[in-house]
């Protein structure tokens, strides 16, 4: 069909997609914003619109990270009191102490 006619109000425009030659009345603006002829047209997929529902409320209270299963553990000194601090001694087989 012969696209070189005249109508008042109407302009010859070229599809974005396909880059055949059209009246400006024919195209359609599509989601990404060209303009394509109805051949070219696609729609905008239904998940593009999904949303994650939001939170109703933060939680009340918040407690720290446990510590790792992994990590050594951290020995305290739990005595009470005076401790033994002798030395003990040793007996060579000569008889003699050192």
């Amino acid at each position: 069909m012969e696209r070189n006619y005249y109508k008042p109000g109407v302009w010859n425009a070229i599809c974005d997609r396909c880059g055949i030659k059209f009246k400006s009345n024919e195209l359609k603006k599509e989601w990404t914003g060209f303009q394509v002829c109805i051949a070219c047209l696609e729609f905008r997929h239904v998940s593009d619109f999904i949303k994650s529902p939001k939170p109703t409320s933060p939680v009340p209270f918040t407690r720290p990270e446990p510590v790792d299963a992994s990590a050594a553990p951290t020995y305290i000194s739990t005595s009470v009191g005076s401790q033994d601090t002798t030395i003990p001694t040793v007996t060579q087989g000569n008889g003699s102490t050192l």
